[in-house]
């Protein structure tokens, strides 16, 4: 199987375009998407795919932010240490404010059923989707479908893990290079005139 997890990829990233409600989907097509949908356990597992790129961008930003503290000479061993533990905190606290808001907010199980059945309908004929049903009726498929959150999780902080040093000399290089444009196209202040002081001469008796 190719492409496997072709759905959860596109919604995970939110490439979205028009909800599967304007496709016209013939009948025998649709029933098998939904068949597929309905077996893979796409609502359970875009949620918990969700939650699990939540909690690795979370722990990706603090690591970051707290490696370029650990870095910055400027700081005493207190500042960094206490600027580390707010970092810490506010990252965590973030995420689960996010996930509160967007739980309320927005329906993200549904959005990714929709989704689905536009990316299936693009990308697969239906012989393919049956194929597909077929291998997820398995015990390879189905083990495949129990695992893929902590599958897709544990590639990503892997992939992170490898990526995070390399990028952040260039974050670095792009913000100085960008810090220092923003300098340099500010106006420059001249100094303001000053007048000499005069000294006072005492007069002679």
């Amino acid at each position: 199987m190719k492409k496997p997890f072709l759905c959860l990829s596109v919604s995970i990233l939110l490439l979205l375009s028009t909800s599967a409600a304007s496709q016209d989907l013939g009948a025998d097509k649709k029933t098998l998407i939904r068949e597929l949908l309905v077996i893979m356990d796409i609502k359970k597992n875009a949620d918990a795919i969700r939650n699990a790129l939540s909690v690795q961008i979370e722990k990706d930003v603090s690591a970051m932010l707290n490696r370029i503290i650990g870095q910055d000479t400027k700081l005493t061993k207190q500042e960094r240490e206490e600027l580390q533990q707010k970092v810490g905190e506010n990252a965590r606290k973030s995420r689960e404010r996010f996930n509160r808001l967007f739980s309320e907010r927005v329906n993200y199980p549904q959005l990714v059923e929709e989704v689905c059945y536009e990316v299936y309908d693009k990308y697969y004929t239906l012989d393919e989707l049956r194929d597909l049903i077929a291998f997820y009726k398995t015990p390879v498929g189905q083990k495949t479908i129990r695992i893929m959150p902590d599958l897709f999780a544990e590639s990503m902080a892997k992939t992170n893990e490898r990526l995070q040093p390399r990028l952040e000399p260039l974050i670095k290089e792009i913000v100085e290079e960008e810090t220092k444009a923003i300098q340099e196209s500010l106006p420059k202040r001249t100094p303001a005139a000053t007048t000499p002081k005069t000294q006072n001469k005492r007069q002679p008796k």
